[in-house]
């Protein structure tokens, strides 16, 4: 009689060990990621004390930037640690990283400022690269790098814009120009690849679009001599070192199959009227062009139809979209960009969403957009590649700035929330 009584209390004892051995085990099949799986989807998984601006992931190794602040994950996003937090000296005083991509174990990261870091340990250090600006003018330098695309350890792209100072740094001019970095040493030292002379304003004289096969799209090759409209970009996505593409204002895209030798710019039309939203007075950003017929006006400022997102399907494809103020734009390509097929968005047209982000991996594309009025974040997925896609919303009052996916079934978008920045599984 005693022997069973006492196993009639050890056996909550001998439960407790028993689950407690059944998670342990449980764990070490099926992974940590695994198990955070259970977690609610969307929601958002970490929290910091500011913004933050773009994540790329590589493998199980995620990294996030923003402003004074890059984050990592080696655990495909589980969880995530701070490697730098100050900030950073730049001759033009740059703190905000906007933009960040990772190819084997090089990273490159840039932002306002004429900020490059880079990290040849897969973004655990890194280090201020300030060489770039030697393959600029004398009088000239890059005052912001919005986009970075790196193909591998060796070829990493940039682009930014200039700000003219007649070489005084403490006399601004409102001139501008853009430019395209190209790195072949894996980000440690850069030369143009094309530019965009300064000029005083941004009213260019550009010579009338031709039609395309697109009623709704007009297009003009720029020769390696002629100048090409650069300002219109701000990211950058490469499949290789000849063929690129950039996306910017007014939903503008910039091709080129041969390094940027040559490049093509294609225009889409706007609805009219187009009403104008200013993002500052000398913030070029905000600038676009608007197309009646085949002509390019002067340039409007501008904040909304603006291509916010690129990316590459797993069919070969190019996917491009708007998620912008009131009109809602997804755009695919399968012959490198030369003919656009409009795909159907699930969302209403009259709802107003903040600039959407786009990546894909393989079969997968994931968009994610503020929605402004709702105060909530609009999730499109596509399992197809691109061709068809569904909406789901999350009830959370974010801007989003970049997202990223660590595999078919793991994906990881970055904002904030003002002043604090989220990131947010969304898939």
């Amino acid at each position: 009689m005693k022997n069973i009584f006492n196993n009639l209390l050890a056996w909550p004892m001998k439960k407790s060990f028993i689950f407690g051995l059944f998670l342990i085990l449980a764990g070490l099949t099926l992974g940590v990621a695994d198990i955070a799986k259970a977690a609610t989807v969307p929601s958002v998984i970490y929290t910091y004390k500011s913004s933050l601006e773009d994540i790329t992931c590589n493998g199980s190794i995620c990294v996030a930037v923003g402003n004074n602040v890059i984050l990592r994950s080696t655990n495909k996003g589980v969880t995530w640690k701070v490697v730098l937090a100050k900030k950073l000296s730049t001759p033009n005083d740059g703190s905000n990283l906007k933009d960040v991509d990772c190819a084997d174990n090089i990273c490159v990261a840039v932002g306002s400022g004429a900020l490059m870091v880079r990290s040849t340990d897969s973004g655990k250090t890194w280090k201020i690269i300030n060489n770039f600006l030697v393959a600029l003018n004398a009088d000239s330098f890059t005052s912001d790098l919005s986009g970075v695309d790196c193909l591998n350890k060796n070829i990493c792209y940039a682009v930014g814009r200039n700000f003219h100072h007649g070489g005084d740094i403490t006399k601004f001019e409102l001139a501008y120009g853009s430019v395209i970095l190209k790195t072949t040493d894996g980000g440690l030292t850069w030369n143009v690849a094309r530019r965009q002379k300064e000029t005083a304003s941004l009213a260019y004289n550009y010579s009338n679009l031709l039609p395309t096969s697109n009623p709704d799209m007009y297009e003009k090759l720029y020769t390696a001599s002629e100048e090409p409209a650069l300002v219109t970009m701000k990211k950058i996505a490469c499949k290789n070192e000849m063929e690129c593409y950039g996306i910017g204002a007014q939903r503008s895209i910039l091709r080129t199959n041969d390094g940027w030798q040559t490049v093509t710019l294609q225009q889409f039309k706007i609805d009219n009227p187009v009403k104008v939203y200013t993002n500052g007075p000398d913030d070029p950003s905000s600038f676009g062009y608007a197309v009646e017929q085949n002509i390019v006006s002067v340039p409007q400022k501008v904040s909304r139809y603006n291509f916010t997102g690129i990316g590459f399907s797993g069919d070969g494809g190019v996917i491009v979209e708007d998620m912008g103020d009131g009109n809602h734009y997804i755009y695919k390509s399968m012959d490198n960009g030369i003919t656009w097929q409009s795909i159907n968005v699930p969302l209403a047209q009259s709802s107003r969403n903040g600039g959407g982000q786009l990546t894909c991996y393989k079969q997968a594309c994931v968009i994610v957009a503020q929605n402004i009025p709702a105060k909530k974040i609009d999730i499109l997925t596509s399992l197809n590649k691109g061709d068809t896609w569904t909406a789901k919303t999350y009830k959370k009052r974010a801007s989003i700035n970049g997202v990223a996916c660590v595999d078919m079934k793991n994906c990881f978008a970055v904002g904030d929330t003002i002043p604090r920045g989220v990131i947010i599984k969304v898939r």
